[in-house]
């Protein structure tokens, strides 16, 4: 009798996953169908480039924490990592959102070496964020303003949760 029952229990929960799957599945391919064949494509690079940003981002200030003494180089690492996602880069937009995180990644570059007085090293990095800027459509922003507006970015992607105590890369 208990055998009976639990077979029966299995059958149904079957039957209602396969239909929640089939469901789901409907649900998704009549949101994307919306698209013309010729745009899709298109959409899923620049989906998977600014995926990649993400987990690029992710992974960085994964090996900040785990080499928190060495903050310093995990900024030019993360640097170094966007300039070689921007030369993959095959959309403008995906181009244009990498070019926002180079550019605060290039400021908060310069905040950290400003701290560390490396006053050269510091100006080469905001010249560097001055010129990805200027790319998109800023024009004429002081260091101050441009340090600003970094840290405004960067504080607004980073949960709540995780600001507490914790220093930018």
């Amino acid at each position: 009798m208990a055998l009976g029952i639990l077979v029966l229990s299995f059958w149904p929960g079957r039957i209602l996953g396969v239909r929640a799957a089939r469901y789901w599945y409907q649900h998704q391919e009549r949101r994307l169908g919306t698209l013309d064949a010729s745009q899709r494509p298109h959409l899923e690079s620049v989906l998977a480039e600014v995926t990649t940003v993400e987990e690029l981002r992710v992974v960085s200030d994964g090996l900040s924490e785990v080499d928190a003494k060495n903050q310093k180089k995990s900024w030019p690492r993360y640097i170094h990592g966007l300039n070689s996602l921007k030369q993959k880069s095959i959309t403008q937009e995906g181009r244009s959102v990498i070019d926002l995180e180079l550019s605060v990644a290039y400021v908060m570059a310069a905040r950290v070496e400003e701290q560390d007085n490396n006053k050269e090293v510091a100006a080469q990095y905001m010249e560097s964020a001055r010129s990805v800027f200027q790319s998109l459509g800023w024009q004429g922003y002081s260091d101050d303003a441009l340090t600003s507006a970094a840290k405004r970015e960067s504080d607004r992607r980073e949960p709540a949760f995780l600001k507490k105590g914790k220093e930018p890369r």
